[in-house]
């Protein structure tokens, strides 16, 4: 006699055949290809570090894209000496429909006076944003940004503290 689990798969596979024109061998979700993900979404353009010059702690990006079709952009950095240029800050800004769709972010939490790899990718309005195909492919950023090096000499003059309040 046939274990109750082998029973059980072969009245499965019948039913498939059954009601599954093309057999139960076919797959019901057939997967895209990687070439066919994210060829209609546009990618960023004049990716650059910037509008704002970089602190001791972040750097500031920006690009540009088309306001009527996106609706976010992905800022990514990684380490500019990691040779896998893994993304280990992510920065999302939402691009408002009615600008020209030029867009800038801050990217927090750096260490001074490092060298980091800039990418960024752009999301199509209205669409899920968990999946994938819906994110244009990653643009890079021809050179590293930087952050400032840290000031280790202190302003002279007054401490905001001691200043007095005019109100």
């Amino acid at each position: 006699m046939a274990p109750a689990w082998g029973v059980r798969a072969l009245l499965l596979q019948i039913i498939l055949v059954l009601v599954t024109p093309e057999g139960a061998l076919s797959d019901p979700w057939p997967r895209r290809r990687r070439s066919q993900v994210n060829q209609n979404i546009k990618s960023p353009e004049d990716l650059k570090c910037g509008p704002r010059a970089p602190t001791a702690s972040s750097i500031f990006a920006s690009c540009k894209v088309n306001a009527k079709l996106h609706d976010l952009v992905s800022f990514m950095l990684a380490d500019a000496d990691d040779p896998d240029k893994w993304p280990f800050v992510h920065v999302s800004a939402i691009v408002d429909p009615d600008s020209n769709g030029t867009v800038a972010a801050e990217l927090p939490g750096l260490k001074p006076g490092k060298a980091y790899h800039l990418t960024a990718r752009s999301h199509q309005r209205g669409a899920v944003i968990g999946w994938r195909a819906m994110w244009s492919l990653v643009v890079v950023h021809s050179t590293d940004c930087r952050t400032a090096a840290e000031n280790v000499t202190e302003t002279p003059g007054r401490r905001l503290s001691e200043e007095s309040s005019s109100f």
